[in-house]
Parts: C-alpha cells; sequence; structure tokens
C-alpha cells in the first residue's frame, strides 16, 4: 500500500481524506483505494475536529474515486462510534 492520500472536498468546502479497508470491526487493515477486497471506506475529516464516517462496501458498490460516487457514499455514511451499537441488544436493555 502506498503512503499518499486521497482527499476530496464535498459539497459544503469540507476536506476528506479517503481510505478503504478490510475488516469491519476491530481489526482494520488498509487497502489500495478501490481495491475489491475492501469491505469499508473510511471518510476521515482534514483539518478540522469531527467524526470519522465509515461507509460499508458491498460487492456491488463501486469502488470508484469519482467525486459523484465518493459524494453519495458519504451521504449514507455512518460515524464510527454508531458501528459499535450494531451488535445485538443485551438482555438488560
Amino acid at each position: 500500500m502506498t503512503d499518499e492520500v486521497f482527499t476530496f472536498t464535498d459539497d459544503a468546502g469540507l476536506d476528506w481524506a479517503v481510505v478503504d479497508y478490510t475488516g469491519m470491526r476491530d481489526t482494520r487493515e488498509p487497502v489500495l483505494l478501490g481495491h475489491p477486497s475492501a469491505e469499508g471506506r473510511a471518510f476521515i475529516p482534514v483539518d478540522r475536529a469531527g467524526p470519522v464516517m465509515i461507509y460499508s462496501l458491498r460487492r456491488v458498490s463501486y469502488r470508484d474515486t469519482e467525486r459523484r460516487v465518493l459524494l453519495d457514499q458519504l451521504r449514507f455514511a455512518r460515524p464510527v462510534a454508531d458501528l459499535r451499537n450494531d451488535r445485538e441488544p443485551s438482555p438488560e436493555h
């Protein structure tokens, strides 16, 4: 994998770094951007505080880096904190 960081600017003028990875929970490993083995795409805020947004790539998901594709994926991405709440609720709840 290369150390180069791919960034893009959304419609609000915010810059995001984009990283594809395998593993959806505790063991995320970066892969080349657009690689077919990628299971998720992280949108990381550049030069500001804010949540990392995660988009789950599916078999039919576009792994392209065209701006329109990235904007759509960012629109449906969830904050990383939400991924921890995807598990089944505990019996106490």
